[in-house]
C-alpha cells in the first residue's frame, strides 16, 4: 500500500529546503544594496532576519514580474541566479571579513528548538495522516483543497493564471489575489514536488517571516534595548496564544453534543489566532509580513537620513506594498488606510520629507501593481463588496435578547456597543488585558508598565492599532460568505498588541524586574494560559477531526469530509486514483468529476488538473461569466447525476462539447450505480473499488 503520510512529508521536506532558494537571497540581496537598518553590519542572526522579511515581503512581487515577463521556468532562473549571486557575496563577506565560526547563544539554541518545533507541527498539521487504509487529511483541506488547485494553475498555465474552476471554452484569467500561489509555484517547480507539498512548506516560511518581524519591531521600532534576545522569544513564543475561544467553544459543545473542527468559529466575525491564520491561510499573514517590512523600511528612517536612504527605503517599501496588494487585498486595505492616515499626520507635525517618502512608496507600488490591478478587470460573480459599512455585531446575543423580549429596536442596537466590547474581550483575550495595560501606561495611571517619552514609533504603533480596530469594527466585506475584510484586517491589531505584549510577558514573568499587583499578575497569567490552551485545542481538532469522528469517537457534523461510512478508507481510494491518473495523462488535460458531488472538497483536493466546473457556479467567483456556466452546468452535472439521462447520450460528442479529455466517477455518484452506464460501459485508465477515470473525447488519453 503507498504510504501517502511518508509522501506527503518527503515532499514538505524538500519543498521548505526548496523555498530556501526564494526566500532568502530577494531579501539578503536588498539589504546589502540598501544597508537598511544598518544591514552591513548586523550580526548574521539579525542579517537573516532581515532576509526573511523582506524577502516574504518582495518574493512574490518578483515572482510575478519574473513570471510575467518571461515564464514560471524563466521566474525560476531569476531566483536561482539570486541564490548564486547571495552566496558568492556571503562566502567573500567570510573570507574577507569573519571566520567562520559557530558559537550561538542559549537564546539562539532556543529559537532553532522553536523553528524546527514550528517545522514539525505544520508538517503533522497539514499532511495526510494515513492510518492502516484510512487517509485522513487535516480540517483545513476546506481551505486547501482551492488553494493547492490555484498553485497548480500558476505552476501550469504561468502568470496571470488561469482559472482552474472554470474552463468553459477557454480558462479566464484568475480574479483573486494570486501573488503567494505564483510564489509557491517556483519551488514546486524546482525541486518537481506536488503543489500541495508546496503550499504547506509556505506555511513554514509564512511563520518564520512573521516570527522574524517579532525582533526586528521590538528593537528597530519599539527601540527596546534591554533583555532583547529574551523580549524578543517571549514575543515570538506569544504567536502561540489567542483570545478566550476554548471557553465558549466548551460551551457549545456541551450544550449542542457536538464538536467543530475550528475553535474560531464560535463568532461569525472571528479574530483568528496566529497559528490558525498560518494554516488557513498563509496569503494573508504573507500579506500583513509584507506591510509590516515595507513599513519597518519607511519608520527606520529619521531627520538626518540621505536622499540615496530614502530613495532605498521608498523602493523597498514600494515593492513590498505592492507585493502586499497581491497578496491580501483586506490586510493591505487595512494597513493602507493607516498609511494615508500617517503620512497626513507627518505633514501636519511638517515632518516633510518622511511624508514625501510615504507617498512615493505608494506612487510605486500603484504602479507596479498596475498589471494585476488589470488582471482583476475581467468577469466575475462574486457576489457583495469588498468593503462596506457594516457594524461588528455578534448576532446570536441579540436573537437572544429578543428571544427574552427584548424589542425595542433602539435598545437592541444601543446594546451593540458593550456586547462587542465583551465579544471583544473573548476574542482577544490576554492582548484585550495587554492593550488596557499599554493604554494605562500612556495616561500614567499607575500600570504595570513605566511611563515612557510619547515617540513617534509610540504614536505610529497607536495610530496603526486604532486604525485597525476602527476599520474592522465599522467596516466589513461581503464578496464571500466571510467577512474577510473583518477577520483579516484584524492582524494589523493583533501584531501591535504582540509586540507590546512581548516585553510585558518578559519583564513581569522572567525577569521580574517589573513590579505588579498580585491581582493582574493573576489575570494576565490566567488569560495567557487560556490563550495558549486554546490555541493547542484548536490545533489538536484541525488535525484530529477526520480520524475521531470517521471512528466514532465525536460526533460528525461534516459531510464534505468525505461519504459516510469509513470515508477515510474512500479517501484512500480516491487520492491513489487521482494519483495514478496524473502519472497516466498529460498535465494539460482536462479532467471532470461530479460538480456537486457532497466529495468536492476531496475531489479538489487530489485532483491536479482543469476543470470545467469544479462547481454549481462552475468556480466563477475566481473568474468567468455567470451565463456561460448557467447554460452549461445542467448538462455537466447530469452526466453524473442523473443516469437514465446520460446514457442516452454520445459521451465523445458531450466530451468534445466541452474540451473534456477524462470524467472521473466515484462511488458516491448516481450514475456509479448503473452498470449499463459511461462509468462502466468504457475502458478506464484508473479504476479501483471507489474511483474510475474515463478517457473520452477525440484527445482521450491512452486507457489501460
Amino acid at each position: 500500500m503507498t504510504g501517502f503520510t511518508a509522501i506527503d512529508l518527503y515532499g514538505a521536506i524538500l519543498a521548505t529546503l526548496a523555498f530556501a532558494v526564494v526566500l532568502l537571497p530577494p531579501g539578503y540581496l536588498l539589504g546589502w544594496a540598501s544597508d537598511l537598518l544598518g544591514f552591513r553590519g548586523r550580526s548574521a542572526v539579525e542579517q537573516l532576519l532581515i532576509s526573511v522579511a523582506l524577502s516574504v515581503a518582495v518574493a512574490p512581487l518578483l515572482a510575478v514580474l519574473a513570471g510575467r515577463l518571461f515564464s514560471m521556468r524563466g521566474a525560476m532562473v531569476v531566483f536561482v541566479l539570486l541564490a548564486l549571486v547571495a552566496i558568492a557575496m556571503t562566502a567573500n563577506a567570510l573570507r574577507r571579513n569573519r571566520p567562520l565560526s559557530f558559537a550561538p547563544s542559549r537564546t539562539t539554541w532556543i529559537a532553532l528548538a522553536m523553528l524546527i518545533a514550528w517545522f514539525g507541527f505544520v508538517v503533522f498539521s497539514l499532511v495526510d495522516l494515513q492510518l492502516g487504509g484510512r487517509t485522513y487529511f487535516s480540517y483545513t483541506a476546506y481551505d486547501h483543497s482551492v488553494r493547492q488547485a490555484l498553485v497548480e494553475a500558476a505552476a501550469r498555465t504561468g502568470v496571470p493564471p488561469l482559472n482552474p474552476f472554470y474552463g468553459i471554452l477557454r480558462p479566464p484569467v484568475l480574479r483573486y489575489f494570486y501573488y503567494w500561489y505564483v510564489l509557491c509555484a517556483v519551488p514546486m517547480r524546482f525541486a518537481g514536488v506536488s503543489a500541495r507539498a508546496a503550499l504547506d512548506a509556505s506555511v513554514v516560511w509564512c511563520g518564520i517571516g512573521l516570527a522574524s518581524l517579532v525582533p526586528l519591531y521590538l528593537k528597530h521600532f519599539l527601540k527596546e534595548t534591554a533583555n532583547l534576545r529574551t523580549k524578543s522569544l517571549v514575543g515570538i513564543g506569544l504567536l502561540l496564544v489567542t483570545g478566550l475561544d476554548i471557553i465558549p467553544t466548551a460551551m457549545l459543545s456541551l450544550q449542542h453534543h457536538v464538536m467543530v473542527g475550528d475553535t474560531e468559529w464560535w463568532d461569525p466575525n472571528q479574530v483568528t489566532s496566529w497559528f490558525g491564520a498560518l494554516l488557513w491561510t498563509p496569503h494573508h499573514v504573507a500579506g500583513l509580513v509584507a506591510c509590516l517590512a515595507g513599513f519597518l523600511a519607511l519608520a527606520s528612517l529619521d531627520d538626518k537620513s540621505t536622499i540615496r536612504q530614502r530613495a532605498w527605503a521608498a523602493a523597498i517599501a514600494g515593492m513590498a506594498f505592492a507585493s502586499a496588494a497581491g497578496l491580501s487585498v483586506f490586510v493591505t486595505l487595512v494597513f493602507a488606510i493607516f498609511a494615508v492616515l500617517w503620512t497626513a499626520l507627518l505633514l501636519i507635525e511638517r515632518h516633510l520629507a518622511p511624508a514625501v517618502t510615504f507617498a512615493a512608496s505608494g506612487v510605486l507600488a500603484l504602479l507596479l501593481s498596475l498589471p494585476y490591478l488589470s488582471d482583476l478587470r475581467g468577469p466575475s460573480i462574486a457576489e457583495g463588496h469588498v468593503v462596506q459599512f457594516a457594524f461588528r455585531g455578534f448576532p446570536a446575543i441579540l436573537q437572544w435578547l429578543y428571544s427574552l423580549g427584548f424589542t425595542n429596536l433602539f435598545l437592541l442596537n444601543l446594546v451593540q456597543f458593550p456586547i462587542m466590547v465583551f465579544i471583544y474581550f473573548i476574542e482577544f483575550g490576554f492582548f484585550f488585558v495587554v492593550g488596557i495595560a499599554r493604554w494605562r501606561s500612556e495616561l500614567g495611571n499607575g500600570s504595570p508598565e513605566p511611563r515612557a517619552p510619547f515617540t513617534i514609533e509610540r504614536r505610529a504603533a497607536w495610530v496603526m492599532m486604532m486604525t485597525g480596530l476602527v476599520v474592522v469594527t465599522f467596516l466589513g466585506s461581503s464578496a464571500t460568505d466571510a467577512n474577510d475584510l473583518g477577520i483579516r484586517g484584524a492582524m494589523v491589531v493583533q501584531f501591535v498588541l504582540l509586540l507590546w505584549a512581548a516585553p510585558l510577558v518578559s519583564d513581569v514573568f522572567v525577569t521580574r524586574t517589573t513590579p505588579v499587583t498580585p491581582l493582574f499578575k493573576v489575570l494576565l497569567g490566567v488569560t495567557l494560559i487560556l490563550g495558549a490552551v486554546g490555541t493547542l485545542y484548536q490545533c489538536a481538532m484541525l488535525r484530529l477531526y477526520g480520524p475521531l469522528s470517521d471512528n466514532g469517537t465525536i460526533p460528525r457534523v461534516e459531510r464534505w469530509m468525505g461519504a459516510p461510512p469509513d470515508f477515510g478508507t474512500r479517501n484512500t481510494r480516491i487520492r491513489a486514483g487521482f494519483a495514478e491518473l496524473a502519472a497516466r495523462v498529460p498535465a494539460d488535460s482536462v479532467v471532470q468529476y461530479d460538480p456537486i458531488s457532497i466529495e468536492t472538497n476531496v475531489l479538489r483536493l487530489y485532483s491536479r488538473h482543469q476543470m470545467v466546473a469544479a462547481d454549481d457556479k462552475c468556480g466563477a467567483a475566481f473568474g468567468g461569466e455567470e451565463a456561460k456556466c448557467a447554460e452549461v452546468f445542467p448538462y455537466i452535472a447530469s452526466a453524473f447525476e442523473v443516469p437514465e439521462q446520460a446514457r442516452k447520450w454520445n459521451m465523445d460528442t458531450f466530451c468534445d462539447a466541452f474540451s473534456i479529455n477524462v470524467l472521473v466517477f466515484t462511488e458516491v455518484d448516481p450514475v456509479w450505480q448503473d452498470r449499463e452506464g459511461w462509468v462502466w460501459t468504457r475502458p478506464a485508465i484508473v479504476s479501483n473499488d471507489a474511483f474510475r477515470a474515463i478517457p473520452c473525447g477525440k484527445k482521450q488519453p491512452a486507457a489501460k
